[in-house]
């Protein structure tokens, strides 16, 4: 009866608004970046223009299917005070006209159809959540918000443990970004992924004879894309995105935009791009803005039990990426320290262990070097026997390829002499002369099929930090993990006098039978004039790509544009390389 009385008292008390269901998105086209909208969602979705009094004030595009929006884009007002809750009035759109108005003033059976309604919420442990949230926005536009084609059902526990938190301090930090820039704009996309599995209201939370069950699609996963364009001075632009799934026992990752295009892709099944250019999501400021954010949101822990901020911070992403830990050099009693940090973790691929680095490396500034492939049959603690070959030992380690984290170096792995010169261009004396250096992450880049970081405001290639052992297996010493250091392989001392090759951070490498190269054993040439890598523990090897895809040849050989990797009437993958020659291939994506 509380919850009634309540929803009654709110509907009395409600104003009016317009929305206007269109064909494109015209008249609200200056809240996207660009002026261009997100290409690849959902093509039946209508489009509406969220309108207040005479002006227009974010768009979205609605679902009738899932009766739920697919995303609400809008820019944020830093200009008053977005702590409030603004209006509470929640109103509908009846599709047949321009007006937004309340559920009392039209035929319910007739807006139902097409939209959720209030008593969709009322009876369930889902609540309804703003897309363009009221506290991005004041006055009108704040209002606006308050619309059911605007809000999702999301789990109650995962919005108020880490969305909301997510969204305040995303909010937070643009407010004070564009108070301080004074010429930006904060474009938003904020969107749901509907997966039909789940709709509510649910039969077995509430019972009732007049009650309709199973009409409003509860979303997967929801996300925001950010896009923030200075107008003068593109070095200060930036974006990002995060995504979490809508559960209790989920968590948010931040990613650059790019990557959250290639996740909504695999979701949609077609291609998708949230903005035009994907918004700087390559630079320097987006790396930095994303570890800002992800660290002011989740914060390091106290100082506890005497350990230090770096070894603290160093334990708690530890147990952020697997909940085990194995500290090597603890000692008992008040002045206990810990000098190293090993995960133990399983992965299914090489893939899948670099993109936990990408992951670390991106949120953290952190690596984790790796230290053992642990074989079929090898111990693991205490007597226990592994009978897979994908376990993998490796230290975790502040990422020092960015000078401004840990001990500088050069980008490509040599230690700096003395203090890096900071400038439009990071530079370091090293044994071999001046080099260049990083003052980001050293990310690989998808479209360059390479490692990259920001020198100053110049990106530069760059030599990750992702293994201390050689390709045999045996440990770098601890100050030269495996890098290029000025050569066209990985490599590292073993000891004073001795070196050996490292494999080399390509995780997607495969052979020309489309098979993956061993975990360190990843396509290069070591000691040979061609690329080869073994397949398994028994020494077995092939000819192999150094990426999985559908252009990509032997030996480091592109394939022309033109003419992907196929058998193109032969009984082997070949296909025409930019030399004018042929070559082999490994990856079939032409009959």
């Amino acid at each position: 009866m509380i919850l009634l009385s309540l929803f009654f008292c709110v509907l009395l008390g409600a104003l009016s608004a317009h929305a206007k269901v269109v064909t494109s998105f015209n008249d609200c086209k200056d809240v996207f970046y660009k002026g261009k909208e997100p290409q690849g969602m959902d093509q039946n979705a209508k489009k509406i223009c969220q309108k207040l009094g005479n002006s227009f004030h974010y768009a979205t595009l609605y679902s009738e299917l899932h009766r739920i929006p697919v995303y609400s884009a809008y820019t944020f007002d830093h200009q008053c005070n977005n702590t409030g809750a603004g209006k509470t009035q929640w109103y509908i759109e009846p599709q047949t006209s321009e007006e937004m108005l309340l559920e009392s003033e039209f035929q319910i059976n007739v807006i139902k159809m097409g939209q959720a309604i209030n008593n969709d919420y009322i009876y369930t442990r889902y609540e309804r959540v703003q897309l363009n949230p009221s506290r991005s926005q004041c006055g009108n536009s704040r209002n606006a918000t308050f619309t059911l084609t605007n809000a999702v059902p999301m789990d109650r526990c995962f919005n108020h443990i880490h969305w909301s938190r997510w969204q305040f301090q995303m909010m937070d930090i643009i407010k004070k970004e564009l108070e301080a820039d004074g010429a930006a704009t904060a474009y938003f996309v904020t969107g749901a992924i509907p997966k039909a599995n789940i709709r509510i209201p649910l039969q077995e939370e509430f019972v009732h004879e007049k009650m309709e069950y199973e009409r409003v699609t509860v979303p997967s996963h929801v996300w925001t894309a950010l896009c923030y364009k200075h107008h003068t001075n593109d070095m200060k632009s930036f974006s990002l995105g995060y995504m979490g799934q809508n559960q209790l026992d989920s968590d948010i990752n931040v990613m650059p935009v790019s990557k959250m295009n290639s996740v909504l892709e695999k979701q949609y099944g077609t291609s998708v791009k949230i903005f035009d250019d994907h918004c700087f999501s390559e630079n320097m400021k987006s790396q930095e803005f994303a570890s800002s954010l992800y660290n002011q949101v989740q914060p390091p822990g106290s100082l506890r039990h005497g350990i230090p901020p770096n070894i603290l911070y160093i334990i708690e992403t530890a147990l952020k990426y697997t909940g085990k830990l194995f500290p090597q050099n603890s000692a008992a009693g008040n002045n206990s320290s810990v000098a190293d940090v090993t995960i133990t973790k399983y992965f299914d691929s090489a893939v899948t262990f670099f993109k936990m680095l990408e992951e670390m490396k991106y949120k953290d500034k952190t690596t984790c070097l790796l230290t053992r492939v642990i074989k079929p049959n090898d111990k693991l603690g205490k007597g226990n026997l592994l009978h897979v070959s994908k376990h993998i030992e490796c230290r975790l380690a502040q990422e020092q390829s960015d000078v401004t984290v840990g001990r500088p170096n050069a980008a490509d792995g040599s230690p700096c002499k003395d203090e890096p010169v900071l400038g439009h261009r990071c530079v370091c004396a090293t044994e071999s002369g001046y080099k260049g250096c990083c003052t980001s992450p050293c990310l690989y880049q998808e479209k360059l099929k390479g490692y990259r970081c920001y020198s100053g405001d110049t990106q530069i290639e760059c030599s990750p930090q992702y293994s201390a052992i050689t390709v045999k297996g045996q440990n770098c010493l601890i100050n030269h993990p495996c890098a290029t250091y000025g050569k066209d392989h990985y490599w590292c001392y073993t000891d004073s006098d001795n070196w050996d090759y490292c494999s080399p951070p390509l995780w997607q490498s495969i052979t020309i039978n489309g098979k993956s190269c061993r975990f360190n054993h990843a396509c290069g040439t070591y000691d040979r004039s061609y690329h080869w890598c073994h397949v398994d523990n028994d020494s077995n090897w092939n000819y192999c790509c150094t990426h999985d895809d559908c252009f990509s040849a032997i030996n480091g050989k592109i394939c022309k544009p033109d003419h992907s990797c196929g058998y193109h009437n032969k009984g082997y993958l070949w296909c025409y390389t930019t030399d004018g020659k042929w070559e082999y291939c490994c990856k079939q994506c032409t009959e």
